[in-house]
């Protein structure tokens, strides 16, 4: 979808489409280019956010890059337990002891990926590839990761979110 549309935006497109069912959504834009717009696309649930203009094999790749991660987010997987954080891929469904957690997409992801490292080092790069979908030529900002690791550990909480350590120069690990 695009930014502009006649009826309605392609942000409140892509709430409603992402409130109603589980498939990818692109936003395109060649007017709302800049960060805040291109965050707030993906906070709203984007999949991933193209500036214009573009090339058509650039737009395949994006695309294609897409359906893999939403074709490998639509597996089941088993849930994982990592001390007082259960999280339940299948369900999108996370729990800090007994209390549920509303995340938005790209903080459940962004845990998931985390704490499925098994403690290992992962750096603002992989996780802007993995998480994101970025092609790191065009966007290779640490920053998205540093804000959405911040909000994450707050509605984490103290306990739970003291557990997400960034190992300075490197990037981020779940102990």
């Amino acid at each position: 979808t695009d930014v502009d549309m006649a009826d309605m935006d392609g942000l409140k497109l892509c709430r409603l489409i992402k409130r109603e069912i589980s498939i990818p959504v692109i936003i395109i834009s060649g007017k709302a280019i800049d960060e805040r717009s291109i965050v707030t696309g993906l906070d709203d649930g984007a999949d991933d956010y193209i500036l214009k203009p573009l090339s058509l094999p650039v737009l395949l790749s994006r695309i294609k890059a897409v359906l893999r991660r939403y074709d490998n987010s639509r597996k089941p997987d088993q849930s994982l337990k990592k001390g007082e954080i259960e999280i339940d891929p299948a369900r999108r469904k996370v729990l800090v002891g007994k209390k549920e957690i509303s995340l938005t997409r790209k903080e459940f992801d962004l845990l998931l990926v985390l704490l499925a490292g098994d403690g290992r080092v992962l750096s603002p790069q992989y996780l802007l590839e993995e998480v994101w979908g970025y092609d790191l030529a065009l966007y290779n900002d640490p920053h998205t990761v540093e804000v959405h690791i911040s909000t994450l550990r707050k509605k984490l909480g103290i306990t739970a979110g003291s557990r997400i350590q960034h190992m300075a120069g490197v990037g981020y690990k779940f102990e």
